[in-house]
């Protein structure tokens, strides 16, 4: 069971989703909108396990709320699905794919809604672990949060591969990425807390 926290500003869409999270045995919290899911979380009111968050609300959109969650450093690594029916451009995954766990197009059925969330966490719980170990081991904090940061682009990586379409993916854009977050696993293997 996990606690959940859905940001929507569709009134009947977060009920609708909320009761499918009860349903399949988590605890769901809603925000109806941005500056609300912000709220929340700085008041403490709200400690989510993982985020699903929409992208078109107003007067504040998800990639906004996306920005500020991650801007601080309390909730930093809680994991965010985004759950949106809009298709994410070139620009708009480069410019955030180091910052949410999942993007999940609506409209979507109950089952592919649980197993995102269960890989999600699954693979957050497992770089956290992964974290922990080699802070107590002394690596650097610094690159600690870089390979939190790497390790969430190369979770939605092939998500995107199959969401965009219109013929701007490029590959090429993350290798950069991707040599910087092998060298780092490089580096966790060879501390012992990380087994490929």
């Amino acid at each position: 069971m996990a606690r959940v926290l859905c940001v929507d500003d569709n009134v009947e869409l977060i009920e609708v989703l909320m009761e499918m999270l009860r349903t399949s045995g988590h605890e769901p919290y809603r925000a109806l909108g941005g500056e609300e899911c912000l709220e929340l979380l700085k008041n403490g009111k709200c400690t989510p396990d993982i985020i699903m968050l929409d992208l078109m609300m107003h007067p504040m959109d998800g990639w906004s709320v996306l920005k500020a969650i991650r801007e601080d450093d309390r909730f930093d690594a809680i994991p965010v699905i985004i759950l949106t029916g809009k298709y994410p451009t070139m620009a708009e995954v480069v410019e955030y794919c180091t910052m949410f766990e999942g993007y999940l197009m609506k409209p979507f059925a109950i089952d592919r809604l649980m197993e995102e969330i269960e890989g999600v966490l699954q693979k957050v719980r497992t770089r956290e672990e992964v974290i922990r170990r080699a802070s107590q081991k002394g690596m650097d904090q610094s690159m600690l949060d870089e390979y939190r940061k790497l390790s969430s682009t190369a979770i939605v990586l092939s998500q995107f591969e199959t969401i965009i379409t219109d013929g701007t993916f490029t590959r090429k854009v993350f290798s950069g990425m991707e040599k910087r977050l092998d060298n780092i696993e490089d580096w966790l293997t060879q501390l012992g807390v990380l087994v490929h």
